[in-house]
């Protein structure tokens, strides 16, 4: 089964807050907000095959940005 999380974080290379999303602890989405929109800048890893449910990964995605936009 698959374990994803969101930790909503101050990184030096962005000017806000942002929501990262992490599978089995490896990090696979940041949404930021540094412009007039969230954006979305997803990750992949040759070693590490990352597969898992769109709709858990949507639920996840709508559930990064509403963290984030409350802060």
């Amino acid at each position: 089964m698959s374990e994803l999380s969101i930790q909503i974080l101050s990184v030096p290379h962005r000017e806000k807050l942002i929501a990262e999303i992490q599978y089995n602890h490896y990090v696979i989405a940041e949404i930021n907000q540094d412009h007039e929109c969230a954006e979305i800048e997803i990750f992949s890893y040759d070693d590490f095959p990352i597969s898992l449910p769109v709709d858990n990964f949507i639920e996840v995605i709508k559930e990064a940005k509403a963290k984030l936009l409350e802060e």
